[in-house]
């Protein structure tokens, strides 16, 4: 059985993962949301829209809040930090209404760092030289090319005795020059400032519930930033298991997004996840469209023709995003070409199909069978009306 590593060429980042073995393809949970979180950008809460129209928040008296707009802007485009540009925005309802778009895109890069990216699944039984067609550019396999020289240098015995050997292609370029993210301590690095500021706000709310302070529109730092950033911190824990990320998605039906070939997955086409078949995520259909090896025993019980190509994600090394359908119009300016979108979701429905019944036949049962447990949030919802 080989080893799987989620890989993002662009970013240069690396998630280790156990998948697509058959026991974590279908069991898993937990830290399964973030490979969909970090491809799906995220919209402002309409709560923004809430403040900005009405007298929740009063304008300040300091001489910042009379800066024109083109100023206010140049300040927003110096704070990079997620927190510090909402922390910013939040001290009165002029700022918030100028920072809007500087907001958003600050929680698109900070919630979506992967979206539109190059994405592949690999498996540690490839090959040197077997890669995704026109996966790399030029300058990148000129790199990965220089890397392998020097591993076979070390390999031969020419290099320095005090090195450690080194692996060849485009694996051993990923070993050493690629980053570890999408893991829980990843996370929590990058909400650490966050978490810290919003300590600083929940001590000065309690001097607010005091008199002569509590008044009918006050409403408090804490719950701005909490809203805005799209962060809960619960008031009455602390601690990484008080955090919980609840920012605005858009809404409509979901879509996962080739860029590179132009070609999308709409939720409500893949029928696989309606009734008995729950517990479809959304990172099991990017998973098969990404994995990539020289070796055919992936772990996933697929007979027939598919066996043939299911170590050969389609999807392998393109550009993926996740969006919702009315969103594909906006996105076409990204795809290959100005090409047509393709809609490919009966293909990828069919390919799942075929895993989910041979990993789990007890779920198969009458599909007349009423399922009234809650959707989970990455899971395929085939009951578009089911909340």
């Amino acid at each position: 059985m080989q080893s799987w590593y989620l890989v993002n060429i662009d970013k240069k980042q690396v998630n280790s993962y156990r998948g697509p073995h058959q026991m974590n393809w279908y069991c898993a949970r937990g830290d399964d949301e973030q490979p969909c979180r970090s491809i799906f950008p995220p919209c402002l809460s309409r709560q923004v829209d809430v403040w900005c129209n009405s007298d929740a928040m009063i304008a300040q008296t300091s001489a910042l809040f009379v800066l024109p707009p083109e100023l206010l802007c140049t300040v927003f485009s110096a704070l990079h930090e997620l927190h510090h540009a909402v922390a910013f925005a939040v001290t009165c309802r002029y700022l918030l209404s100028v920072g809007r778009h500087h907001i958003l895109r600050a929680e698109r890069e900070f919630y979506a760092p992967w979206a539109a990216c190059r994405l592949i699944c690999i498996g540690s039984k490839t090959d040197e030289d077997d890669l995704p067609e026109s996966m790399l550019t030029s300058e990148e396999r000129a790199e990965v090319a220089a890397w392998s020289a020097r591993a076979s240098e070390y390999a031969d015995g020419s290099g320095s005795e005090d090195e450690e050997s080194v692996e060849k292609g485009f694996l051993g370029y990923i070993y050493s020059h690629y980053r570890l993210a999408l893991s829980r301590a990843w996370t929590m690095h990058r909400f650490e400032g966050a978490l810290l500021l919003m300590e600083a706000m929940k001590q000065d709310n309690a001097r607010h519930d005091q008199p002569p302070y509590p008044h009918s529109t006050y409403v408090s730092d804490y719950d701005l930033f909490d809203t805005v950033f799209g962060l809960h911190s619960n008031p009455m824990h602390s601690g990484p298991h008080s955090l919980s990320l609840r920012p605005q998605y858009p809404r409509g039906t979901r879509v996962l997004c080739n860029l590179s070939k132009a070609e999308y997955i709409r939720e409500d086409g893949m029928t696989l996840a309606w009734g008995p078949r729950r517990g479809v995520l959304w990172y099991h259909v990017l998973l098969s469209l990404i994995c990539w090896s020289s070796d055919p025993e992936n772990g996933m019980p697929v007979l027939g023709n598919r066996a043939k190509c299911a170590h050969r994600g389609r999807w392998a090394g393109d550009k993926i995003c996740m969006a919702v359908f009315e969103q594909l119009p906006d996105l076409e300016l990204n795809a290959a070409g100005g090409r047509d979108w393709t809609d490919v979701s009966r293909d990828t429905e069919e390919l799942l199909r075929d895993i989910w019944d041979r990993i789990q036949p007890p779920l198969l049962a009458d599909d007349s069978g009423q399922d009234i447990v809650q959707y989970m949030e990455w899971e395929i919802r085939g009951d578009r009306n089911h909340e």
